[in-house]
């Protein structure tokens, strides 16, 4: 589960919904929010160890929330097709799927610039 509203929010373990949310405010957890960041850090550096982000990813340890949120957007446009008999279009106006419709703006946005991530233009088709 991915909190795509408040960036300050680190998901410990996506598999399980009901993991509570480790925020920099929570006094109790600051410590394991300050940790999860690391993590993060060491990630986008380049220098987290292979057998510590292995065992990461296996508890479901999100990495890159961003990107973590991308897949998730993805997922719900895929849900939308698979009930609109393969129809996978969202207008950004849609008042059920304001989110999700401004999402696909913004790819079809960065598709029209040339901007669109190869890989990932490669799954939204």
């Amino acid at each position: 589960h991915v909190h795509r509203k408040d960036p300050g929010v680190a998901h410990v373990h996506r598999k399980d919904p009901g993991v509570a949310p480790v925020s920099q405010e929570d006094v109790e957890r600051r410590e394991l929010y300050r940790w999860c960041h690391n993590q993060r850090q060491l990630e986008k550096l380049g220098t987290l160890r292979a057998d510590r982000k292995t065992r990461l990813l296996k508890i479901g340890f999100i990495l890159d929330r961003q990107e973590a949120a991308w897949d998730q957007s993805l997922e719900e446009l895929r849900l939308v097709a698979e009930s609109n008999g393969g129809t996978a279009h969202v207008l950004r106006n849609d008042p059920e799927r304001l989110e999700l419709g401004r999402w696909c703006a913004t790819q079809r946005t960065l598709e029209e610039r040339g901007d669109l991530r190869a890989d990932r233009k490669a799954r939204l088709l």
